[in-house]
């Protein structure tokens, strides 16, 4: 069997009974997996919501972070570097593939 296209989505409760849908289809192209692909619609579809958007306070002291890993644990460093990808997506318009 071969996977041609995967689909994420997110219900997410805003409250008052009320909720959002966010989904995401992607054609899956030579060379890649059906796990990377959903994974790049979760985090393109997750930089969309506004709950637990990132602010740009929390991307500058990321950045701090990253360009002094001696002073930081590693899951600090991880984090932060996690956060700058969720920005940078959160950032734009295009998607991640």
């Amino acid at each position: 069997m071969k996977v041609k296209t995967v689909t994420y989505a997110r219900l997410v409760n805003t409250g008052n009974y009320e909720h959002e849908r966010f989904e995401l289809t992607v054609e899956l192209e030579e060379g890649d997996t059906p796990n990377e692909a959903i994974n790049r619609a979760r985090l393109f579809i997750d930089s969309k919501r506004s709950k637990g958007k990132i602010e740009e306070w929390q991307y500058q002291n990321a950045l701090k972070v990253t360009n002094d890993p001696l002073n930081h644990t590693g899951q600090q460093v991880n984090d932060a570097h996690e956060l700058i990808k969720k920005w940078e997506a959160q950032n734009t318009d295009e998607l991640p593939f």
